[in-house]
C-alpha cells in the first residue's frame, strides 16, 4: 500500500499536469487571459453582480489582488463594473458575453480532458472516484476551517 508521502507526491504530480494543460489551453493569443482570471470568471458566472470584496473572498485573494485582476478583465471586455446603488462605496462586477464564452471554452476543455483520462474506467469506478473526491473536499474544507480557527486562537 502507498504511504502518505507517495500519495502526496502523486497528488502534486497530477496537479502539475493539470496546470500544464490549463496553461497550454489558455495560450491562444485571442483570449489574452491567465488561468487565474478564468477561475475568477467561473466564480463570477454563478454570482453575477457581486461586490469586489465578496469575489475576492470566493477566490481566496486580497481585495488589492482582485482589483488588479479585474482591471485586466475589464480592459479585455470580460467583465463590467457598475456602482452599487445601495452602497456608493461599492462596485458590482458583472460577467460579459465574452467572459461567458471563456467559461464555456474552459468547461468544454475539462469535459474533454476528463472523458479522455477516464475512458478506460467503468462507470462504477468513476462514481466511486467522485464519491471519494467529494469526501476529500469536505475533509479539506473542515481542515481549512480548523486551521483558521486555530490561527484566531493563537492571535488572541
Amino acid at each position: 500500500m502507498a504511504d502518505y508521502v507517495e500519495i502526496k507526491q502523486l497528488i502534486m504530480r497530477i496537479y502539475d499536469r493539470i496546470s500544464d494543460l490549463q496553461d497550454i489551453m489558455m495560450q491562444y493569443k485571442e483570449y489574452n487571459i491567465t488561468i487565474n482570471e478564468v477561475h475568477i470568471l467561473e466564480k463570477l458566472n454563478g454570482n453575477d453582480g457581486i461586490k469586489v470584496k465578496e469575489l475576492a473572498e470566493l477566490c481566496n485573494v486580497t481585495n488589492a489582488t482582485m482589483t488588479v485582476q479585474l482591471k485586466k478583465l475589464e480592459a479585455n471586455d470580460y467583465v463590467t463594473k457598475e456602482k452599487d446603488l445601495h452602497d456608493s462605496r461599492s462596485v458590482l462586477i458583472f460577467i460579459t458575453q465574452k467572459g461567458r464564452k471563456i467559461v464555456k471554452v474552459h468547461e468544454y476543455f475539462y469535459v474533454k480532458l476528463l472523458k479522455g483520462i477516464l475512458k478506460s474506467h467503468e462507470e462504477e469506478e468513476i462514481e466511486l472516484m467522485y464519491s471519494m473526491l467529494s469526501e476529500i473536499e469536505q475533509n479539506l474544507t473542515a481542515a481549512i476551517q480548523t486551521q483558521r480557527d486555530d490561527l484566531k486562537i493563537k492571535k488572541h
